[in-house]
Order: C-alpha cells, then sequence, then structure tokens
C-alpha cells in the first residue's frame, strides 16, 4: 500500500495539496481441489476455498454455481474454473478437472455345461480387474463343480464397475452297462 501526495500550484503562487492512500491487497489463494474420477452417470462434490464470493464454469452441469461445493454431473471429460473473491473485490482462479468413464463392456463365456468329474475354464475380459463370486481375481478361472452352480464376475476399469453371470450346468455321467 502506498500513500501519495499531489501539489497543485496556479500561476498566482495558491496552491493545494491532497492526497490519496492506495491499498494493494494480496489476490486470495485459491484451491479447487485435486483432480476427479467418475462413472457416467455418477456425480462428484467439488471442493473449491480461499474466499468468500465463488462463481464456477461451465454452470450448466453444476447444482448451484455460487457456493464452494457444488455437486457436479458431468457427461464427459469436464474442467471446471472457480473464480473467487475475497472481501477486498480481488479475483482468483483455479481449475479441477473431473475425468468421466465408460462402465466397462463384459465379454464372458456364455453358459455352458460339463459332465461331472470334468473341468472346464470361463472367461472374462472388458476390465482390468475381475473378481469372481468363487473370491478368484483372475480374467480366467478353472471350475470343476459336482452340482450346477451360477458364477458371477465384477469387472473393474478406471474404478468403474459391472457385473455379469455364467451358468454352469453339470451333468451326471451315463452309467454304461455292457451286459
Amino acid at each position: 500500500s502506498t500513500y501519495y501526495i499531489v501539489t497543485s500550484k496556479n500561476i498566482f503562487g495558491c496552491y493545494t495539496i491532497d492526497s490519496i492512500l492506495i491499498n494493494v491487497f494480496d489476490l486470495p489463494v485459491v484451491t479447487a481441489g485435486p483432480d476427479l474420477s467418475i462413472c457416467i452417470g455418477d456425480s462428484v462434490t467439488l471442493n473449491a476455498s480461499g474466499g468468500n464470493y465463488y462463481h464456477w464454469t461451465p454452470a450448466s452441469s453444476l447444482n448451484n454455481f455460487s457456493i464452494p461445493n457444488p455437486v457436479a454431473k458431468p457427461s464427459s471429460n469436464t474442467t471446471y474454473i472457480v473464480t473467487i473473491t475475497d472481501n477486498n473485490g480481488c479475483s482468483n482462479s483455479d481449475d479441477v478437472v473431473v475425468n468421466v468413464f465408460e462402465y466397462p463392456i463384459i465379454s464372458l463365456t456364455n453358459d455352458t455345461g460339463m459332465c461331472k468329474g470334468q473341468s472346464i475354464i470361463l472367461t472374462a475380459a472388458g476390465g482390468d480387474q475381475y473378481l469372481w463370486s468363487n473370491g478368484m481375481t483372475t480374467p480366467s478361472i478353472t471350475v470343476n463343480d459336482t452340482a450346477s452352480i451360477i458364477y458371477a464376475v465384477t469387472v473393474s476399469k478406471n474404478n468403474c464397475s459391472a457385473s455379469d453371470f455364467v451358468i454352469v450346468s453339470v451333468y451326471d455321467i451315463p452309467i454304461a452297462n455292457a451286459g
């Protein structure tokens, strides 16, 4: 902040003095938070801090563009910019990116059958993490059940998950009688 004095003098030697104080304020320190990721159709709460008055853009996918923590529900990757103004009228901005990911599309072994005592391989694809109903976490599992069963699998990619199931029918071995 600086105090300025001005002196004005006319041709007759008369003068006057005036002064002004110019205050210089620091810009507010704005934080829009870390970048976020959601699955398509989900929402996320944004969190900004650093001032008294908030203005988010784009506002179309927000529940309220003038609060520090609006709920965002974008349908595609979106960069939100928050401009914060403090009580001195000083403004500053920051941004946060919300990445929107699709749910994985699961490719799964069709419903199948096997005879008791045999084993088959069930395979899922479409993600980078797998969780089968039997606790296995690999894309393919080998099963050898003695009764028909349903195996469910949850496939995850970019923290978005989808589930599907496959029915494994188990058949009795025919009894052969050669006489």
